[in-house]
Protein backbone atom coordinates (compact mmCIF):
# COMPACT_ATOMS: atom_id res chain seq x y z
CA UNK A 1 0.00 0.00 0.00
CA UNK A 2 2.87 2.34 0.75
CA UNK A 3 4.09 2.10 -2.84
CA UNK A 4 0.62 2.93 -4.15
CA UNK A 5 0.40 6.02 -1.95
CA UNK A 6 3.85 7.17 -3.02
CA UNK A 7 2.94 6.64 -6.68
CA UNK A 8 -0.25 8.67 -6.35
CA UNK A 9 1.61 11.45 -4.54
CA UNK A 10 4.17 11.55 -7.36
CA UNK A 11 1.38 11.66 -9.95
CA UNK A 12 -0.29 14.53 -8.08
CA UNK A 13 3.03 16.36 -7.85
CA UNK A 14 3.26 16.18 -11.63
CA UNK A 15 -0.41 17.04 -12.30
CA UNK A 16 -2.36 18.85 -9.57
CA UNK A 17 -5.58 18.51 -11.63
CA UNK A 18 -5.59 14.70 -11.67
CA UNK A 19 -9.05 14.09 -10.27
CA UNK A 20 -8.80 10.30 -10.31
CA UNK A 21 -5.48 10.49 -8.44
CA UNK A 22 -7.07 12.47 -5.63
CA UNK A 23 -10.04 10.09 -5.60
CA UNK A 24 -7.86 7.01 -5.42
CA UNK A 25 -5.69 8.52 -2.71
CA UNK A 26 -8.87 9.38 -0.80
CA UNK A 27 -10.14 5.82 -1.06
CA UNK A 28 -6.81 4.36 0.03
CA UNK A 29 -6.73 6.75 2.98
CA UNK A 30 -10.27 5.80 3.99
CA UNK A 31 -9.42 2.09 4.02
CA UNK A 32 -6.18 2.82 5.90
CA UNK A 33 -8.14 4.53 8.71
CA UNK A 34 -6.88 8.02 7.87
CA UNK A 35 -10.21 9.84 7.67
CA UNK A 36 -8.87 13.39 7.57
CA UNK A 37 -6.69 12.66 4.53
CA UNK A 38 -9.50 10.69 2.91
CA UNK A 39 -12.02 13.50 3.28
CA UNK A 40 -9.62 16.18 2.05
CA UNK A 41 -8.49 14.24 -1.02
CA UNK A 42 -11.96 13.06 -1.95
CA UNK A 43 -13.42 16.56 -1.66
CA UNK A 44 -10.67 17.87 -3.95
CA UNK A 45 -11.51 15.14 -6.45
CA UNK A 46 -15.20 16.06 -6.40
CA UNK A 47 -14.39 19.74 -6.78
CA UNK A 48 -12.07 19.07 -9.74
CA UNK A 49 -14.58 16.88 -11.60
CA UNK A 50 -18.13 17.49 -10.34
CA UNK A 51 -19.73 15.75 -13.35
CA UNK A 52 -17.75 12.54 -13.09
CA UNK A 53 -19.98 9.57 -14.03
CA UNK A 54 -18.47 7.56 -11.19
CA UNK A 55 -19.15 10.23 -8.57
CA UNK A 56 -21.02 7.70 -6.46
CA UNK A 57 -17.69 6.04 -5.67
CA UNK A 58 -16.34 9.35 -4.36
CA UNK A 59 -19.29 9.71 -2.03
CA UNK A 60 -18.81 6.10 -0.90
CA UNK A 61 -15.24 6.93 0.09
CA UNK A 62 -16.48 10.02 1.92
CA UNK A 63 -19.09 8.01 3.82
CA UNK A 64 -16.47 5.43 4.80
CA UNK A 65 -14.16 8.19 6.01
CA UNK A 66 -16.90 9.78 8.10
CA UNK A 67 -17.85 6.38 9.51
Amino acid sequence: MREAVLSFLEALRINRNFSLGFASLGSISAYACRPDDAIANTEISIRLNPRDPSLSFRYSALSLAYL
